[in-house]
């Protein structure tokens, strides 16, 4: 049996996609309900399809629970105490991201503060977000995280 080797965006785009196509199935299957013809025809092709999509959720989960761990492992190199990775499509901390060197950071919540990105990497993106936290009585604003973390998506 030959091995393939797929990334996770590309997991993720069939996922997605699988999932769009079951939802048109689902649409079909509702215009033509009286067609039992037709009905038996969708039913099929979702035994064709589940399977398939559930392959994909596993990859899927393996591959964030890689990127999860990394981020962890990140978080405690740093000593990160204020911000939670959370955007699970990066895949390489050094990459550069799409926060441009120059940008000012200003906290969602009400603040003064603001931080310069100087390193626009993911990492970069990161640690900005973790100083600007630290600087910050973000706790008082109640959506800007879970608990006593605030999550990088909300940058």
């Amino acid at each position: 049996m030959k091995t393939y080797s797929v990334t996770s965006k590309q997991v993720s785009s069939i996922h997605n996609g699988m999932c769009e196509i079951r939802q048109l199935m689902s649409h079909f299957e509702e215009m033509f309900k009286e067609d039992s013809h037709f009905n038996k025809g969708l039913k099929r092709a979702f035994n064709l399809i589940e399977p398939v999509r559930k392959a994909l959720m596993d990859l899927k989960d393996a591959d964030d629970d890689r990127v999860w761990k990394k981020a962890q492992e990140m978080k405690e190199a740093y000593g990160f105490k204020y911000t939670v990775w959370s955007i699970s499509e990066v895949e390489n901390f050094s990459d550069v991201s799409f926060v441009p060197n120059g940008v000012k950071l200003i906290a969602p919540w009400e603040s003064e503060e603001e931080v310069e990105i100087t390193d626009n990497t993911w990492l970069g993106l990161w640690k900005a977000v973790e100083e600007l936290a630290s600087k910050t009585k973000y706790n008082d604003y109640g959506d800007c995280g879970f608990g006593s973390h605030v999550f990088i998506e909300r940058f």
